[in-house]
């Protein structure tokens, strides 16, 4: 539900807007959240020599992938600088909205969580349907106009913040800071070491920024045109629609110069002019979405209905497979899994389901989220001998992507060693140390310290990890993992307390912030859906 007269709050955009999504749900920001307030007061006495050597700071970058041939890298803000960034775009809220809410494009308008069903601070309008919507705006028209911009988030440039609130001219001749849209653009590159090509992924305060653009282009695109446009954006994605092909090349060209004038880039493969109608879903997923399982329930012929069963998961997995193996460009197994979720498996079918969703994982390792949580909701179900097949699969798995330093991948395979008590390999856990990545680091230092039963590390393996453990990385793109080794003790030479020593995450410490909460069930306790319908779900980064 979105609020009639939103007012964001710091407290709020800290704590569920902050970290991105894709994180294990053990890092948090819900402590600093918390103390926001009282950490933004504080840090207006911190030293000019201090604000002056640390003006800026180093984005953490986590790599995740978009799908099964490309990722990007999720960013994670040094908190000092994250929290400025922040303050601006709460205290300038109303302006913000109100420019945004300007757009009569844009179907992605800042919304704020009032209900948290979503658990973010302000999120697009995830309950949008664009393959519904298609069909009821293009009604009656014969052309339809696709384009989105390529690689969005990472392209913008950050000075256009105020080119889009202000108007270009305007905006290069006041550059003064009683401007806000020139104290985001500063806020943001602060946050990444003053680059002035792209924002942050996975941060509400970029989606924030990303559609303040997003409104200025709609009303570019709204003002060149001598007709009002029949369609919408969502984020970056526009679907447009026309009574001719002509007006809908006119329309193309004119939205291709705007966005230049913004620096950006139009995605060429993702841009057709068509003839209406259209299929407007995927046949495959059309078919796998009208696939009906045996639901088992105790009655008289509950054998015949566990047997029906089976054969239901081997004609879906068989389905879901083929199309994996002939559609690479669909998101297949995601949405197989999505659907497959929802449904009771009998402990009978238990063993072949847990087989099924290891092969899913070799396929496709990026929905390794989905099989902890399956695995997860599961696990007091499952047999020794079971366990025994995901551990090997497991290490395995670890092994595999250590090599191609997917990161996320591998930090989801830590937290299901924890959370299923299964065992990584000396040999593995070894490898694992030669991944330059914080949310590992932390998350391999937790099972050491913890459950060494589960792993264990020679400590000339950890030398790697442990030479970021120092002052200087709470700066750096390792912040997160300097900041968490102290106050947990994890540094080797623990007499020498430099976070105590450093005037800003000194008052971090004080307060008992942590970002990483070492709990074995906070995934299962905590679990949500941004929206139920998961195979419907956008990147718009």
């Amino acid at each position: 539900m979105t609020i009639t007269n939103p007012q964001l709050h710091l407290n709020n955009l800290i704590g569920n807007g902050f970290f991105p999504k894709e994180l294990i749900p053990a890092f948090q920001t819900k402590q600093l959240s918390e103390k926001s307030e009282e950490i933004k007061n504080q840090t207006v006495s911190l030293s000019p020599e201090y604000r002056k050597k640390h003006k800026n700071s180093k984005c953490l970058y986590h790599s995740f992938p978009r799908n099964k041939v490309t990722r990007r890298n999720l960013g994670i803000p040094n908190p000092q600088h994250q929290l400025i960034l922040s303050d601006i775009i709460c205290t300038n809220w109303e302006d913000i909205y109100n420019f945004c809410k300007q757009s009569n494009l844009s179907a992605s308008k800042l919304t704020l969580d009032s209900q948290g069903k979503y658990k973010r601070a302000v999120s697009p309008n995830y309950d949008f349907q664009i393959s519904t919507e298609k069909i009821i705006i293009s009604s009656g028209l014969r052309y339809g106009l696709y384009t989105d911009i390529s690689r969005y988030y990472s392209t913008i440039y950050t000075h256009s913040i105020p080119w889009a609130i202000y108007g270009k001219n305007y905006a290069k001749t006041n550059r003064q800071n009683n401007l806000y849209g020139n104290l985001i653009d500063q806020a943001v590159r602060n946050t990444q070491d003053q680059q002035s090509i792209g924002i942050p992924i996975g941060t509400d305060t970029s989606f924030i920024i990303s559609e303040i653009i997003g409104s200025a282009i709609d009303k570019k695109i709204n003002d060149e045109l001598d007709q009002e446009l029949k369609g919408f954006r969502y984020v970056d994605d526009y679907y447009l629609f026309f009574k001719n092909v002509s007006d809908a090349e006119s329309t193309l060209k004119k939205l291709h110069r705007i966005f230049n004038d913004f620096e950006l880039e139009p995605n060429g493969e993702k841009t057709s002019i068509f003839q209406l109608p259209e299929t407007f879903d995927s046949m495959v997923i059309t078919d796998l979405k009208s696939f009906t399982f045996t639901h088992v329930y105790a009655h008289h012929n509950i054998r015949k209905k566990i047997i029906d069963q089976k054969e239901d998961l081997c004609n879906f997995f068989n389905k879901t497979f083929y199309y994996y193996n002939n559609f690479p460009n669909e998101n297949i197994i995601k949405y197989a899994l999505s659907k497959i979720k929802r449904i009771s498996i009998h402990d009978t079918n238990l063993d072949l389901f847990i087989g099924f969703l290891l092969q899913c994982l070799v396929a496709d390792p990026g929905i390794i989220e989905i099989v902890v949580k399956l695995l997860g909701v599961n696990k007091n179900r499952l047999s020794n001998k079971t366990l025994n097949k995901i551990a090997q699969s497991l290490n395995y798995f670890i092994v595999y992507q250590v090599e191609l330093n997917h990161s996320y991948e591998v930090s989801w395979a830590l937290y299901l060693s924890k959370l299923l008590n299964i065992k990584i390999e000396d040999d593995v856990a070894k490898k694992i140390t030669n991944i330059q990545d914080s949310i590992v680091a932390i998350l391999s230092f937790d099972l050491w310290t913890n459950r060494s039963d589960l792993i264990n590390f020679e400590e000339q393996d950890l030398m790697n990890w442990q030479s970021l453990m120092n002052g200087e990385n709470l700066h750096s793109e390792y912040w997160l993992l300097a900041y968490e080794a102290n106050i947990k003790d994890w540094v080797p030479n623990s007499e020498n307390d430099y976070v105590s020593s450093d005037e800003f995450f000194c008052i971090l410490k004080e307060y008992n912030i942590n970002f990483f909460i070492s709990n074995d069930n906070l995934y299962l306790e905590n679990n949500h859906e941004n929206n139920d319908d998961d195979d419907d779900e956008i990147n718009f980064y």
